[in-house]
């Protein structure tokens, strides 16, 4: 009797998990690699250290404490986009599960983070309510986030820098009004990718019907990123004298966005070469290395630790 020939898939040379973490490695490796290459330009090690020794921990302690309210505001975001969605969740449990997953986002090579909220809430939020709700939220933040860095260039008069801001932000209206107009369907995409553009489709439908509640969302992004960049003046301040609030407007943002892409560790080293490049001749570079090491230790180590209560309560509850 013949058989029919059958054609069987070639094992994998790594494993998922085993890719993930090669990734995770390469991730941390490149990270070092260009700390040793900005830090080799311009660091002195005593020299560097003398900002810090003798500068104002009246205003660094101040920076840290108001960086506490980062969290808060971001998850005040996430509830109001939810509550547009008609998701009826409390503001403490918005709270409990963000703070839980910050450690997890910390820890892991990738945002596991958003998949714990959904399953900390399993029995309050819907999977694809979570995945929507978090795909709008991080697309509000890079809209919120590319308007103020145009803002302030346009203020500042910086012409290329306005041009290129300006243009990103074109692609991102352009990005959003391409998902409303072409059918998912057609798109030659991966189906696990299509899932997701799907839930986030359907999550921006819902809440635009609800403009009250964007503009609430929108609001709170602001003053969520206006908060960061408060953060970084009052630890610059600190360092040495000067009040650089509107220069920071402008190119915290696109080190922040640059520091978003997964070439290094919580974007160390590209969000600061962004920053060196924009703040040349106005900040003193070994300022600006203190200012990305103090950026990745605050709002991401920092706030990740706050966090692990709420982990550690929910991994013994199982729920929140």
């Amino acid at each position: 009797m013949a058989h029919e020939p059958t054609t069987a898939r070639p094992p994998a040379l790594f494993s998922a998990t085993l890719r993930t973490w090669l990734f995770w490695l390469a991730l941390i490796g490149f990270t070092v690699l260009v700390y040793y290459w900005i830090s080799k330009r311009i660091w002195d090690v005593e020299l560097s250290l003398e900002p810090i020794r003798q500068g104002n921990w009246g205003l660094f302690a101040a920076a840290v404490a108001l960086s506490t309210l980062n969290p808060v505001l971001a998850a005040w975001r996430w509830h109001l986009l939810l509550r547009a969605m008609d998701v009826n969740i409390a503001f403490r449990h918005s709270l409990q599960a963000l703070f839980a997953a910050n450690p997890i986002n910390l820890f892991t090579p990738s945002r596991s983070g958003d998949v714990y909220r959904a399953f900390v809430l399993r029995e309050r939020l819907a999977w694809t309510d979570n995945l929507g709700s978090i795909g709008v939220e991080r697309v509000l933040g890079m809209v919120v986030v590319t308007s103020i860095g145009l803002v302030a260039s346009l203020v500042l008069g910086l012409t290329e820098q306005s041009w290129g801001i300006g243009l990103l932000f074109l692609a991102e209206m352009a990005a959003i009004a391409v998902l409303f107009i072409i059918h998912l369907e057609r798109w030659p995409l991966p189906e696990r990718i299509k899932t997701k553009l799907a839930a986030i489709l359907s999550a921006m439908t819902r809440i635009l019907r609800r403009p009250g509640y964007l503009a609430a969302a929108f609001a709170i992004s602001l003053i969520h990123w206006l908060l960061i960049i408060v953060v970084c003046t009052l630890f610059l301040s600190g360092l040495s004298d000067g009040f650089p609030f509107l220069m920071l407007c402008g190119a915290i943002p696109l080190g922040a966005l640059v520091g978003m892409l997964p070439l290094t560790f919580s974007g160390m080293g590209t969000r600061d070469a962004v920053l060196l490049a924009l703040l040349a001749g106005v900040v003193p570079e070994e300022h600006i290395l203190w200012l990305g090491l103090f950026y990745a230790l605050i709002f991401y180590l920092y706030v990740g630790l706050l966090g692990l209560p709420s982990l550690l309560f929910s991994i013994r509850r199982g729920k929140i």
